[in-house]
């Protein structure tokens, strides 16, 4: 079941680092200017999920705390904590 309107959701606005337009519901990091771009290794921290697709440069909406959808990268079980898989910045049960 997936949730677009949650009153206890928190987003922020960041500059796409990147092309994010292939993006949407993917996991994002920071880059050392303090832009979004895709997570891409098993060692980044991830700050959240990309809620729209911007072009590289334009605003792009980040998803911090509360529910959201995301893509996974193989199936999932119910309750399973989550990590990044390393190159799709999609989800996968965590080891």
């Amino acid at each position: 079941m997936a949730y677009e309107l949650n009153p206890y959701s928190l987003n922020v606005t960041l500059v796409a680092g990147a092309d994010l337009s292939a993006a949407q519901y993917k996991f994002v990091k920071l880059n050392s200017s303090g832009q979004a771009i895709l997570v891409a290794a098993a060692t980044d921290k991830p700050i959240g999920v990309l809620q729209n697709a911007p072009a590289s440069g334009a605003v792009g909406i980040v998803r911090v705390q509360g529910v959201t959808q995301v893509y996974a990268g193989a199936t999932l079980a119910d309750g399973a904590v989550l990590a990044t898989a390393a190159t799709t910045a999609r989800a996968k049960a965590a080891v």
